[in-house]
């Protein structure tokens, strides 16, 4: 139709009305692009909205299972260097009790913790990073997903270096098998400790103490707080 028009027009050398059929094909072209960057705008908000909304759900429930993580590896490292300190010092009559036992047993447990956000996976392997409009929220998820990544690559290298002192020294740490009323997780592995074969033995000594250093490592550089703003 326009294009028959300004046919007519140059025909008729209407200059005036050639013009006006001009101004009309550029406005509309200009507002069907306006009209469609306005489309794509509100689809991105649409969008932003469903992943913010998806990715505080889902770090809200990572907070609540890291939560055992970022309670319990301090306290562990707590009771390991009680366990040292028993079992240096040769002078004393000190035992130790159920808890630095199990502590001994877990310094040979190094474990990757759960750092896993399907919306940002979805995001990034997608390439759809900048659905997110805040630059503020794209760095944390850059940052947090790199620190994931050198976090995991720090602990299973120092996790390849972990001694089993349960099965190393069986003479030493006795294991048992334990079924806990009341209790969600019912079925445990109490270990029971030598003391005093503990403290005359130099290679159990030595093991110890590499997993302790490994552990106090894993615990102050490897472990994210995902709770920390």
């Amino acid at each position: 139709m326009i294009l028959r028009s300004i046919t007519k027009h140059v025909k008729h050398q209407n200059w005036l009305a050639l013009f006006l059929d001009f101004v009309i094909v550029v406005v509309g072209v200009f507002v069907g692009l306006q009209v469609q960057e306005w489309a794509q705008e509100k689809a991105r908000q649409n969008n932003e909205i469903h992943y913010l909304n998806r990715l505080h759900t889902e770090v809200q429930e990572l907070i609540k299972t890291r939560n055992h993580y970022d309670t319990s590896r301090p306290t562990y490292v707590q009771h390991i260097s009680e366990s040292i300190a028993i079992l240096s010092d040769e002078s004393n009559n000190l035992e130790l009790n159920q808890i630095q036992c199990d502590a001994i047993v877990a310094s040979s447990f190094t474990t990757v913790p759960p750092a896993d956000l399907p919306t940002v996976n979805e995001l990034i392997s997608a390439g759809r990073l900048n659905q997110i409009q805040s630059p503020s929220i794209r760095q944390a998820i850059l940052d947090f997903t790199q620190q994931a990544e050198r976090a995991e690559t720090l602990i299973l290298a120092m996790s390849d270096t972990n001694i089993e002192l349960a099965n190393n020294h069986p003479d030493l740490i006795k294991l048992q098998y334990t079924v806990k009323s009341g209790i969600e997780d019912s079925v445990w592995l109490d270990p029971i400790c030598d003391t005093t074969a503990m403290r005359k033995n130099p290679s159990f000594m030595n093991k110890f103490n590499h997993n302790a250093y490994i552990y106090k490592v894993y615990a102050d550089l490897s472990l994210i707080h995902i709770s920390e703003p």
